[in-house]
């Protein structure tokens, strides 16, 4: 009985070892897939399908410069599936968005995702749009024909930027130009787009903030003191000195030179 169940507990262990050494551990050898992040509104990003867009408006970078020509965006996006063990190269490309003209941009060349990581973000150059007051878009895609990845979840693959160069009404305490006129204007004079830019850069360089030049206006009709009239004449001298040093005058959209009362 005993030398029978030795040769039971011999042959199963045979069978064992048999079945193991037959046995396959499948391997994942899927292609890397890719996909966009949204921004989290902290200075991050996150997975977030549903609101893979931004919006761009060059109007506050007045506050330092009046030849503003661009802005820089951070785009995130991450690896779907398992960490690359290589270094993984990714090219973007652009698709029109319908019903808006196409927003200018710059693409890096190239941007890797290195090995062992699974998150990676690219610089993209919004330029100046051609027209004021006038929102337009883009689609930022992935170019699979030229990188190391392909396409992950579906919904992921497009980040929509619209691009505008648009004035704040909001920051100036009025609804629009009529507004704007019936607030400012016996201080300030008619409203143009390139005033409101130019007295952004001016109060700018005075080392007041964005929202402070805000206030400014708020306070404008109600307490002059507190408001934009002690700055009239700074304006004028600013604009003068501006307007020699670039040879000509600074003009609205209409070539109307710009001027305060």
């Amino acid at each position: 009985m005993k030398r029978t169940i030795k040769n039971i507990l011999a042959l199963a262990a045979i069978c064992l070892m048999w079945s193991c050494e037959k046995a396959e551990v499948p391997v994942y050898n899927s292609p890397t897939a890719i996909n966009f992040l949204a921004p989290d509104g902290n200075g991050g990003f996150k997975d977030d399908y549903l609101n893979l867009s931004v919006e761009i408006n060059l109007y506050e970078q007045y506050l330092k410069t009046m030849d503003v020509n661009e802005s820089e965006l951070q785009i995130g996006f991450q690896i779907e599936g398992l960490i690359p063990e290589t270094d993984m190269r990714v090219r973007f490309s652009t698709e029109a968005v319908e019903d808006y003209e196409q927003a200018q941009v710059e693409l890096p060349t190239d941007t890797v995702i290195r090995a062992g990581q699974y998150k990676q973000t690219a610089t993209i150059k919004c330029l100046k749009p051609a027209e004021m007051e006038k929102e337009y878009a883009t689609y930022i895609t992935f170019d699979y024909a030229n990188s190391d990845v392909v396409a992950g979840t579906k919904e992921r693959q497009k980040f929509k930027v619209t691009v505008k160069d648009k004035t704040d009404w909001d920051g100036m305490y009025v609804t629009g130009e009529d507004e704007w006129n019936e607030y400012y204007s016996d201080v300030l004079g008619k409203y143009g787009p390139m005033k409101v830019r130019f007295v952004l850069y001016a109060l700018g360089q005075q080392g007041l903030s964005y929202s402070s030049i805000g206030y400014k206006y708020y306070y404008t009709p109600y307490y002059p003191s507190y408001g934009l009239s002690p700055y009239l004449d700074y304006l004028k001298e600013t604009l003068d000195i501006y307007n020699a040093s670039h040879g000509k005058p600074l003009t609205e959209p209409d070539g109307t030179p710009v001027s305060f009362n």
